[in-house]
């Protein structure tokens, strides 16, 4: 019991942080922070469909949106198919096929969207299309003589001038130095272009890689099983296929700061931002946990043999551990079409992520925090709507579109602290109650978008036995892994435990929720 209440007075102020976090980290020069206001989002688009036709995605789409979001480009690498479609869904462009040929494709990679056609990279060259399908410029990759150290440069943007960007691509025995080699600690950017004698490079950034990845030792004989460092404060970066620009977020800047910063193709740094966003200390029981992640990967990974203790030696001793004693704050950085950029965050909430997003370019503006599902795998922005792809109970995959929209909230004499659309209204101290208590849910808890239940929601008001005027003791929201939104007032509903209408639940029937088919 005790161990139960410590986890439910970790998750409120979890909860707490998010919702009613801090505003920007005005007290530490040069660092910027967050602002007051936090967004959420709200499910409006989906495209796709889980049988036949061309909205039947194959299992790995990326996708792309053009700077006015009126387009949303998918891309399926493994069958070389792009298609285009309204945020609606109405297919605008099906395209593409494995080959060599015009308008072919092997291995597609990246894309970009402009105003009046698109870029594609693969395999073997960087294509310009029209929205019609029509080929209209090509230009093949740079000849692998122009490499590093032997290894092979992945280009990702062509310039305007003819010349490259790209990153060695550098396999991981190698970059871990496993055959004899020094380890591949840090990887330089490069332009390649052609010098009017040959292909050369000239180095405009150096990434660094080091302790990104962690071999798992589960034989004595066989190549160790590679994963990544969970505590990672490796670079990570982008290259903007459109701009021709790399954008890197360096995580080693301390407690919670991430050095966010964009480079041209000459080398020049074009902005630099600091980042403060909410650190966590690492503590005993953390570490803990993950070495004991990494142990149980090794012994269920085919042809172990080591004892257990051994694996457990070698995972302590490949583990990495942050000199700042923090977990760095930043996952992921998304480029997105509308200009910003985004990054997502440790910090959770129940299945809710932390995300925070910022021009390109402005060095001292709050960012925005963006609380979204944990399953929505975010791919790219415009100024209205995420998009990301979602996957159903069979891992069909969705394209989904989801509204933001700034959270209704108080914070003041009476804290209000919404959770996922749901308000709490009273004292500024603990709540009365648990908040994990608050939702029903399902034994599995996948949810069906379609179904609707009723969450109890204490009454609001200036003591708790009274009512705000005009607010109901409990609201209805559609539940499921597109999120929780509200349902259209009016919606009947149906007690599926006991048949009754309209009664709010309380603490005490956790078994009981009310649902209604919608649509």
């Amino acid at each position: 019991m005790a161990g139960g209440g410590a986890r439910l007075a970790w998750s409120w102020l979890l909860f707490l942080s998010l919702a009613c976090g801090p505003a920007a980290d005005s007290g530490r020069a040069g660092v910027v922070g967050y602002g007051e206001t936090t967004w959420v989002s709200e499910p409006e688009f989906m495209i796709g469909d889980a049988l036949s036709g061309s909205a039947a995605f194959s299992w790995a789409p990326y996708l792309r949106l053009d700077s006015a979001g009126s387009r949303v480009l998918v891309v399926e690498p493994n069958i070389s198919r792009l298609t285009i479609w309204t945020p609606e869904g109405a297919l605008l462009l099906d395209a593409g096929q494995r080959g060599q040929g015009p308008g072919e494709f092997l291995g597609l990679r990246r894309v970009h969207l402009g105003p009046s056609s698109f870029r594609v990279r693969d395999q073997q060259r960087f294509t310009d299309l029209s929205y019609t399908g029509e080929v209209l410029a090509t230009a093949p990759n740079p000849p692998t003589s122009a490499n590093y150290r032997g290894f092979r440069i992945e280009v990702d943007a062509h310039l305007p001038d003819g010349s490259y960007l790209g990153v060695p691509s550098v396999p991981t025995r190698a970059a871990y130095g496993i055959d004899g080699d020094d380890p591949v600690d840090q990887l330089p950017v490069f332009r390649v272009l052609d010098t009017g004698e040959g292909w050369g490079t000239e180095r405009i950034f150096t990434l660094n890689k080091r302790n990104d990845i962690i071999a798992l030792r589960y034989n004595s004989e066989s190549s160790p099983l590679w994963t990544a460092q969970f505590l990672s404060d490796a670079d990570l970066h982008e290259i903007d296929l459109g701009a021709g620009t790399l954008v890197v977020a360096r995580r080693n800047a301390g407690a919670g700061r991430t050095d966010i910063l964009e480079v041209s193709a000459d080398g020049d740094t074009l902005w630099h931002r600091r980042q403060a966003l909410d650190s966590q200390e690492i503590t005993p029981e953390l570490l803990d946990e993950q070495i004991d992640r990494y142990v149980g990967m090794a012994e269920r990974f085919p042809g172990s043999t080591l004892p257990r203790a051994a694996i457990r030696r070698s995972v302590v001793e490949a583990m990495y551990v942050p000199e700042s004693g923090f977990l760095p704050s930043v996952l992921a950085v998304r480029l997105a079409s509308s200009g910003h950029v985004w990054l997502r965050s440790r910090e959770v909430s129940d299945t809710l992520g932390a995300w925070y997003s910022f021009p390109r370019g402005d060095a001292a503006s709050p960012a925005r925090k963006v609380l979204l599902p944990r399953w929505l795998n975010v791919m790219d922005a415009s100024d209205t709507h995420v998009w990301g792809v979602w996957r159903d109970s069979l891992d069909v995959p969705y394209v989904v579109g989801r509204k933001l929209t700034p959270l209704d909230r108080e914070c003041g004499f009476r804290a209000c602290f919404p959770g996922m659309e749901l308000r709490y209204c009273g004292s500024a101290g603990a709540p009365p109650f648990p908040l994990t208590k608050n939702i029903r849910r399902d034994a599995n808890d996948v949810g069906d978008a379609g179904t609707a239940r009723r969450l109890h929601r204490p009454r609001c008001g200036a003591g708790r036995n009274r009512r705000a005027p005009g607010r109901r003791r409990s609201d209805v929201y559609l539940a499921g892994r597109l999120g929780l939104v509200p349902v259209p007032a009016g919606a009947p509903l149906v007690d599926r435990a006991k048949g009754a209408r309209g009664r709010p639940l309380g603490p005490a029937s956790p078994a009981v929720h009310e649902s209604v088919r919608l649509g």
